[in-house]
């Protein structure tokens, strides 16, 4: 009776995990949905001249507004997006940084009028995150590793839904 007993637990120890797979592989939805944001703002990113060109891609976007600090560290969490998932970065900045990328200088003024629209915080630099249809999908406060995290899966999803 007691080999009954092992035998029969065994049995359901590795018969439940078999079927709680198959049963969420035919009736689960394994599906994740990043958050569009809508902002109205006094400059739209379509507003800056230069930057009209890089947007009218049809790709997922990374735009960085950096303020002031020239921050080595930052270029190397944007460098590891950049060489890690191949997606089009676009630096905003009002000093010419020699990045890898695109780096587009523009005014204090138009820094400043983007920062009261996207971020919290004036004094940060930021990310956006673009969808191919330029929609805005996220803000990322890019000097904390959590939301380079964030970021890169929130690239990823993305790309899962343009296959």
């Amino acid at each position: 009776m007691r080999s009954f007993n092992k035998g029969l637990v065994l049995f359901f120890s590795l018969l439940l995990p078999i079927l709680l797979f198959l049963f969420l592989k035919y009736f689960g939805n394994n599906k994740y949905e990043i958050q569009k944001f809508n902002f109205e703002c006094e400059i739209k990113l379509e507003d800056i001249d230069d930057l009209n060109d890089a947007l009218s891609l049809n790709e997922i976007k990374v735009i960085d507004i950096r303020i002031d600090d020239n921050s080595k560290l930052i270029d190397n969490y944007i460098n590891k997006v950049f060489l890690n998932k191949k997606i089009k970065i676009i630096t905003l900045s009002e000093q010419d940084r020699n990045l890898n990328w695109f780096d587009l200088l523009i005014s204090k003024s138009t820094l400043d009028k983007l920062l009261k629209c996207y971020s919290a915080n004036s004094l940060k630099s930021f990310v956006l995150l673009l969808d191919r249809k330029n929609t805005l999908r996220g803000i990322y406060n890019i000097e904390l590793q959590s939301e380079i995290e964030r970021l890169n899966v929130e690239i990823d999803i993305l790309k899962l839904e343009n296959e």
